[in-house]
């Protein structure tokens, strides 16, 4: 038991990173995409 607790650590470490990429990118893909709906629809 003991022995498989730094493997549990290292996927769960490995699946926190790995979402926070997956949230980060989806954050900048909406921003840019918000921008590029700004830029050819101006409202002002």
């Amino acid at each position: 038991m003991p022995q498989m607790a730094p493997i549990l650590w290292f996927w769960f470490f490995y699946f926190m990173l790995f979402s926070l990429l997956v949230l980060t990118s989806i954050l900048f893909f909406q921003i840019s995409l918000i921008n590029h709906q700004m830029a050819t629809q101006p409202y002002s």
